[in-house]
């Protein structure tokens, strides 16, 4: 009985950080990506524990394309005003498709016009802290292009007081036709905040394996902490996690939302990440941050950036 009850108590205290996933650093610096259209979609209620100071909220929906202009989606009115209010940072997500840009870092005429309309978007949208881009899935031969783009746009980002920040990959173990475009921008100090997307270090393009290891992470940390400072740094962290099933060779996604009672029953915690390793699966699932939060204190890093709340 009593073994019996202890079990329970633990998977208590688990399941206490999974039903509120973002409670272990209440009053933590925290950067939160977020789906634009769950901005319109979800009430109110929804977004209120979240909207304080010290939070950055990311949100999708910003799109660059072909002919370089912007199509992009705003947080409602309502909402936002509310967050900045509470003392929310807003800062929209950009990115585009390969092929645009591919496009739009070689020819320099489309170039400009990209940052003159990422200028021209933040002058319509004072509210905005800034931009955050997401480029990715581009050779790394565009990498010194890429470079020059930032080279070129931060100190126009300045000028209207406004941060330039980035999503980068690891660069340590992590497959090479991703991480190499961002080499460059990994070890030339080119942004005011990036985001070390500590992630998919197993996934579907890799065997079965955790999704991400604390050891792994603090790696890359220390890597690119030899570049950008420990107040630009962001360690992110996927609230989702990759499932591997006997016969297939594809995983598929969990997530806290659905799968934290199971993996916190069946998993074991190793190096900051519960996994379940038998005969049938491959499972691997954060369902607490607590050792992830120490190792940002303890390094002196911003704080802990979550993709994304909704898993």
């Amino acid at each position: 009985m009593i073994r019996f009850s202890l079990f329970y108590i633990s998977i208590f205290i688990v399941l206490s950080f999974f039903l509120c996933p973002l409670s272990a650093e209440r009053h933590s610096p925290t950067w939160i990506y977020v789906l634009g259209e769950d901005l319109e979609s979800k009430d109110l209620s929804y977004w209120q524990e979240h909207l304080r100071a010290n939070v950055t909220i990311c949100f999708t929906g910003t799109i660059i394309q072909s002919d370089a202009k912007l199509r992009y989606r705003n947080p409602p009115d309502k909402l936002l005003t509310l967050g900045l209010s509470k003392g929310v940072r807003w800062i929209p997500l950009i990115a585009f498709k390969s092929k645009t840009g591919a496009s739009i870092l070689t020819v320099p005429a489309k170039k400009l016009a990209m940052q003159e309309a990422l200028l021209g978007f933040l002058s319509e949208h004072p509210a905005y802290a800034g931009i955050h881009l997401d480029v990715e899935g581009l050779p790394s031969s565009l990498s010194g292009e890429f470079k020059n783009l930032l080279m070129d746009l931060r100190p126009s980002l300045r000028k209207k007081g406004k941060i330039l920040t980035l999503a980068l990959f690891p660069q340590i173990h992590f497959p090479a036709e991703l991480a190499e475009f961002h080499k460059d921008v990994f070890h030339a100090n080119l942004a005011d905040e990036v985001v070390l997307m500590a992630y998919d270090f197993h996934s579907p393009r890799t065997k079965p394996g955790p999704v991400t290891r604390l050891s792994w992470a603090k790696e890359n940390i220390d890597l690119l902490g030899k570049t950008y400072k420990p107040n630009q740094i962001w360690l992110g962290l996927p609230l989702y996690g990759y499932s591997w099933m006997k016969g297939r060779s594809k995983p598929k996604v969990i997530s806290r939302k659905l799968d934290s009672v199971r993996m916190a029953k069946l998993g074991r915690k190793e190096d900051g990440i519960y996994i379940v390793e038998n005969e049938f699966e491959i499972s691997s699932l954060i369902l607490d941050e607590t050792d992830w939060i120490k190792l940002s204190r303890e390094i002196g890093i911003s704080g802990i950036a979550y993709w994304r709340l909704g898993f």
